[in-house]
Protein backbone atom coordinates (compact mmCIF):
# COMPACT_ATOMS: atom_id res chain seq x y z
CA UNK A 1 0.00 0.00 0.00
CA UNK A 2 1.36 3.55 -1.02
CA UNK A 3 1.51 6.38 1.47
CA UNK A 4 -0.07 9.28 1.72
CA UNK A 5 3.30 11.30 1.26
CA UNK A 6 4.81 8.77 -1.23
CA UNK A 7 1.45 9.66 -3.27
CA UNK A 8 1.84 13.56 -3.28
CA UNK A 9 5.90 12.91 -4.04
CA UNK A 10 4.91 10.73 -7.21
CA UNK A 11 2.13 13.14 -8.65
CA UNK A 12 4.43 16.33 -8.25
CA UNK A 13 7.03 14.88 -9.88
CA UNK A 14 4.96 13.84 -12.14
CA UNK A 15 3.37 16.82 -12.72
CA UNK A 16 6.27 18.95 -11.83
CA UNK A 17 4.59 20.78 -8.84
CA UNK A 18 6.15 22.41 -6.45
CA UNK A 19 5.58 23.19 -2.86
CA UNK A 20 3.45 26.14 -2.35
CA UNK A 21 3.93 28.43 0.66
CA UNK A 22 1.09 28.44 3.27
CA UNK A 23 0.64 31.65 4.61
CA UNK A 24 -1.75 31.23 7.28
CA UNK A 25 -3.22 34.83 7.10
CA UNK A 26 -3.26 37.64 4.45
CA UNK A 27 -1.45 41.01 5.20
CA UNK A 28 -3.75 43.76 6.51
CA UNK A 29 -2.57 45.96 3.05
CA UNK A 30 -4.05 43.11 1.20
CA UNK A 31 -7.44 43.11 2.49
CA UNK A 32 -8.06 46.75 3.44
CA UNK A 33 -7.09 46.95 -0.91
CA UNK A 34 -9.34 43.66 -1.34
CA UNK A 35 -12.39 45.84 1.09
CA UNK A 36 -11.04 48.65 -0.79
CA UNK A 37 -11.52 47.63 -4.62
CA UNK A 38 -15.51 45.76 -3.25
CA UNK A 39 -16.40 48.91 -1.87
CA UNK A 40 -15.53 51.29 -5.53
CA UNK A 41 -17.75 47.98 -7.08
CA UNK A 42 -20.70 47.05 -5.37
CA UNK A 43 -22.44 46.35 -8.50
CA UNK A 44 -19.46 43.30 -9.64
CA UNK A 45 -19.44 42.25 -5.95
CA UNK A 46 -23.76 41.77 -5.90
CA UNK A 47 -22.91 40.14 -9.43
CA UNK A 48 -20.66 37.70 -8.16
CA UNK A 49 -22.37 37.13 -4.70
CA UNK A 50 -25.76 36.22 -6.91
CA UNK A 51 -23.45 33.88 -9.45
CA UNK A 52 -22.00 31.92 -6.45
CA UNK A 53 -24.70 32.03 -4.17
CA UNK A 54 -27.46 30.46 -6.44
CA UNK A 55 -30.63 31.90 -4.81
CA UNK A 56 -28.70 31.15 -1.02
CA UNK A 57 -28.19 34.40 0.86
CA UNK A 58 -24.48 32.42 1.97
CA UNK A 59 -22.89 35.61 3.06
CA UNK A 60 -25.43 36.44 5.97
CA UNK A 61 -23.48 33.34 8.15
CA UNK A 62 -20.50 35.90 7.65
CA UNK A 63 -22.40 39.33 9.19
CA UNK A 64 -25.64 38.58 10.62
CA UNK A 65 -25.02 38.00 14.52
CA UNK A 66 -27.92 35.47 13.97
CA UNK A 67 -26.38 33.69 11.41
CA UNK A 68 -23.13 32.86 12.35
CA UNK A 69 -24.84 31.18 15.50
CA UNK A 70 -26.83 29.28 12.61
CA UNK A 71 -23.26 28.47 11.08
CA UNK A 72 -21.36 27.40 14.27
CA UNK A 73 -24.31 25.29 15.02
CA UNK A 74 -24.74 24.11 11.50
CA UNK A 75 -20.81 22.65 11.82
CA UNK A 76 -22.38 20.40 14.65
CA UNK A 77 -25.87 19.41 13.23
CA UNK A 78 -25.29 19.76 8.75
CA UNK A 79 -21.81 19.23 8.01
CA UNK A 80 -22.57 19.24 4.80
CA UNK A 81 -24.22 22.33 4.63
CA UNK A 82 -21.66 23.91 7.22
CA UNK A 83 -19.05 22.93 4.01
CA UNK A 84 -21.41 23.87 1.31
CA UNK A 85 -21.65 27.67 3.23
CA UNK A 86 -17.91 27.22 3.35
CA UNK A 87 -16.83 26.85 0.05
CA UNK A 88 -19.13 29.43 -1.31
CA UNK A 89 -17.71 32.10 0.90
CA UNK A 90 -14.31 30.82 -0.34
CA UNK A 91 -15.19 31.56 -4.14
CA UNK A 92 -17.09 34.56 -3.97
CA UNK A 93 -13.80 35.77 -2.34
CA UNK A 94 -11.52 34.47 -4.63
CA UNK A 95 -13.88 35.21 -7.77
CA UNK A 96 -13.27 38.57 -6.34
CA UNK A 97 -9.73 39.10 -5.98
CA UNK A 98 -9.49 37.58 -9.43
CA UNK A 99 -11.45 39.82 -10.81
CA UNK A 100 -9.95 43.02 -9.22
CA UNK A 101 -6.77 41.59 -10.38
CA UNK A 102 -5.32 40.21 -7.30
CA UNK A 103 -4.28 37.19 -9.36
CA UNK A 104 -1.72 36.25 -7.24
CA UNK A 105 -3.77 34.97 -3.94
CA UNK A 106 -6.10 32.63 -3.24
CA UNK A 107 -8.16 32.59 -0.15
CA UNK A 108 -8.35 29.13 1.60
CA UNK A 109 -10.94 29.10 4.99
CA UNK A 110 -9.43 26.55 7.88
CA UNK A 111 -12.84 25.65 9.46
CA UNK A 112 -11.36 25.64 13.36
CA UNK A 113 -10.05 28.56 12.85
CA UNK A 114 -13.50 30.34 11.13
CA UNK A 115 -15.37 28.88 13.87
CA UNK A 116 -12.87 29.76 16.48
CA UNK A 117 -13.02 33.58 15.01
CA UNK A 118 -16.71 33.90 14.83
CA UNK A 119 -17.45 32.71 18.31
CA UNK A 120 -14.77 35.42 19.03
CA UNK A 121 -16.56 38.05 17.33
CA UNK A 122 -20.07 36.72 18.90
CA UNK A 123 -18.79 36.76 22.80
CA UNK A 124 -17.49 40.27 21.67
CA UNK A 125 -20.56 42.02 20.65
CA UNK A 126 -22.25 39.21 23.45
CA UNK A 127 -19.84 41.55 26.23
CA UNK A 128 -20.15 45.14 24.09
CA UNK A 129 -24.54 44.51 24.54
CA UNK A 130 -23.88 43.74 28.64
CA UNK A 131 -21.81 47.32 28.95
CA UNK A 132 -24.92 48.93 27.69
Amino acid sequence: MITLDELKNRLMKEYDLHPSKSVPHFSSSVMVKVSQLMLENPEKVQEIEEYVGKGEEFRLYFSDKTYMRKLIQMHNDDIDGFYRILRKEELFLNTCLQTFGLKNAIIQLDPDTLLNNLEDQLDDSDEENEDI
